[in-house]
């Protein structure tokens, strides 16, 4: 009895660690963020995060530098 219960424990955590959707990203360079979202950042494509930031009222950099009044 004891043995059985110990397997199914077993094989329960074994398949929890196994379907966990972060694993594998402790290894990264930057955790948070993918090889090509890395690689994009880079070549100076950017995150796409200009769709949220409109949505939210936020004026992108040709906006705002607009407003300057030196």
């Amino acid at each position: 009895m004891k043995v059985s219960v110990l397997v199914v424990a077993l094989l329960v955590t074994a398949s929890a660690r196994a379907e966990t959707p972060y694993a594998g990203m402790q290894s990264r360079g930057i955790k948070a963020l993918s090889d090509q979202q890395i690689s994009d950042l880079r070549a100076g494509r950017g995150m796409g995060l200009a769709l949220a930031a409109e949505l939210n009222a936020i004026p992108d950099r040709r906006t705002s530098s607009s407003w300057r009044t030196d």
